[in-house]
């Protein structure tokens, strides 16, 4: 592929699609998926944007789909059943990067044109949903690993324009590239180093009063400011002390701000910081 600089629009979009990541929520909400594609869709608002959280295999097979949201910018931000771009008869990305992400450890991006399995790809169903029902003729991927001791746990962002758009380029490749690492720095912020129960995922009302507590308000301001019982309150703490494997109310709040992960152990521990090497804008795609 040619080089192609870097430009300043680029870099501006860059920039904001990194702030906006830094404010996605620190513990896994049901919408955090929609919410990172919002985010995402910085780079380019009239694409649609999918985001994946699954355990992939070398050849891109989905071993596991642990999170799954899609972002239209293209409709004005609309919400876009995930399910509908990646049905459950779908096994497969139906692409693939070179190197297993659980062993290289680095994060990829490609132009889909320029892939090998570009061809292949448009046959699977995945690819006729991107193209045949949603009308996408261009698409730019990438993928990068969570965590430091999994094989396969990745993150896998896919973005799409339809024909009457500007086709995706090296550079916006390379921005992609540039944001990956905070996205997973963010996502194993949020899911914990390991693959997390759906029904361990917070409730809107769960994120509220985590929110409420973060403030400082005890159980029985939060329920007059909802109109609850505080017994119901408490219900909904105590279930989030349940699945943020918090022991007590402090480390709650830790947990929701961001200061502390909960291991799929149980065990809580510092986020390490992200390499700053990897967070470098790359020259080319």
């Amino acid at each position: 592929m040619a080089t192609q600089p870097i430009q300043a629009e680029h870099l501006r979009r860059v920039a904001d699609v990194v702030a906006g990541v830094g404010t996605l929520p620190a513990v896994a909400t049901q919408d955090w998926c929609e919410s990172a594609c919002r985010a995402i869709s910085a780079l380019r608002p009239d694409a649609l944007v999918c985001l994946l959280l699954a355990d992939l295999a070398e050849n891109g097979e989905i071993l596991l789909m642990e999170a799954i949201g899609a972002i239209h910018g293209g409709y004005n931000g609309e919400m876009v059943d995930g399910a509908m771009l990646h049905p459950a008869s779908a096994s497969s990305l139906g692409w693939w990067l070179e190197g297993h992400p659980g062993r290289t450890r680095a994060s990829r991006t490609t132009l889909l044109r320029m892939n090998p399995a570009a061809s292949r790809w448009a046959e699977t169903v995945v690819g006729r949903r991107w193209t045949q029902e949603f009308g996408m003729s261009d698409m730019l991927v990438g993928l990068t690993p969570i965590g430091v001791d999994n094989d396969g746990r990745s993150i896998v962002i896919e973005m799409g324009v339809r024909s009457d758009a500007e086709p995706f380029a090296a550079p916006d490749a390379a921005a992609l590239q540039a944001i990956l690492p905070h996205l997973a720095h963010r996502a194993e912020l949020a899911f914990g180093s390991e693959p997390i129960n759906p029904m361990n995922r917070i409730t809107p009302r769960e994120q509220l009063i985590l929110e409420q507590l973060a403030l400082g308000k005890t159980v029985k301001q939060i329920a007059t400011s909802l109109s609850r019982s505080p017994h119901t309150i408490h219900d909904h703490v105590k279930s989030l002390h349940r699945k943020l494997n918090a022991s007590s109310r402090g480390e709650l709040i830790a947990r929701a701000l961001g200061h502390i992960e909960t291991c799929g152990t149980g065990e809580a521990r510092e986020l390490p910081p992200i390499h700053t090497r990897s967070n470098m804008l790359p020259q080319s795609a």
